[in-house]
This record gives C-alpha cells, sequence and structure tokens, in this order.
C-alpha cells in the first residue's frame, strides 16, 4: 500500500509539474495577452490577438501579423506573417506572406519560404500537393480552391519537393 501511495504521489507531482497552464486574457481596451495559472502576467495585453498555446508555443497577432511566442513570453518568430495556421499531426505551421504559403518547421524556423499559391494540408503518408505561380479562385459556395495557368507538384513533411512544382495537373 505504501509503495502504491508512493507512485500516486509521484505521479501527481510529475502531472502537476507539466500541467502549467497559460490562459489568453484580454483587457478592458481590447487587447490581449498571456497569463499563467496564478494570473502571473506572462506577455501584456498588447496584441490584437493572442491564442491558445500549442506545441508550447502561442499565436500573437500584432499589426495584423502572426507571430510566436513562448511561454516565457519570448518571440520564438515575430509577427511578420499574413497567416499563420498550426499542423499538429506534423508539427509545422504554414504560413502565409502576401498571396505566396510556406512552411516553418515546429520550431519556428523557415523550412519552405513563401513560394506556393497553395499547399494542402499534409495527406498520412506527409506528402501534400502544392500549386506555383498562376492565380487562385474560391468557390464559396462549395469551399473550394480553383487554380488557373498553376504548375503543381508535391513536397515533403520535410520541406523538400518529392514532385518539382511544374506540371499542369497531378
Amino acid at each position: 500500500k505504501r509503495l502504491g501511495l508512493f507512485l500516486l504521489c509521484l505521479t501527481g507531482i510529475t502531472v502537476s509539474a507539466f500541467a502549467q497552464t497559460i490562459s489568453v486574457k484580454v483587457n478592458e481596451k481590447g487587447k490581449a495577452g498571456y497569463v499563467d495559472a496564478n494570473g502571473m502576467e506572462i506577455l501584456p495585453c498588447k496584441y490584437e490577438a493572442t491564442y491558445p498555446f500549442e506545441n508550447g508555443k502561442g499565436k500573437v497577432m500584432k499589426g495584423k501579423k502572426y507571430g510566436l511566442v513562448d511561454k516565457s513570453g519570448s518571440f520564438v518568430v515575430q509577427p511578420k506573417w499574413d497567416e499563420m495556421e498550426y499542423d499538429a499531426d506534423n508539427n509545422l505551421y504554414r504560413v502565409k506572406s502576401g498571396k505566396n504559403y510556406g512552411l516553418l518547421d515546429g520550431n519556428g524556423q523557415l523550412l519552405v519560404k513563401a513560394q506556393y499559391l497553395y499547399i494542402s494540408p499534409f495527406n498520412c503518408y506527409g506528402k501534400a500537393l502544392v500549386a506555383k505561380g498562376g492565380k487562385s479562385l474560391q468557390d464559396t459556395s462549395n469551399k473550394k480552391n480553383y487554380f488557373l495557368g498553376s504548375a503543381f507538384g508535391i513536397i515533403n513533411v520535410d520541406g523538400s519537393e518529392s514532385i518539382p512544382a511544374k506540371y499542369k495537373g497531378l
């Protein structure tokens, strides 16, 4: 019984050490930041938006640009991206600059510069369809993208090209 109680206490200590919660806080002026479980400010409320932490990082918006902060409130990625979406299955961020998309790894390092008109979600084999050049049209009635004059290819989850983006269709 003592061993079981000891293991239960040890497990509780381990879980509580990793269960530090960080919450989004919005002040009376509508600016957002982060606070820890004790209400202590981690990142001041000076951003247009902050999002829940994923993979140990929080997405923030400043001046209509997105970046990432760590749990200490330090920037991992400065706010410079027009869009930023986390892919938890592959520990990647799909980012957009202007009309083009690129990829950051889970640590915020650039894997693929913003050069593609489109990057699809990665499939179970770690492959994504990419479109380069041309024009993108969106049909809002069925939420589909159409591409005119684009070249298509396939990239891997590590950012390398399986098939160069030079084909009219795949």
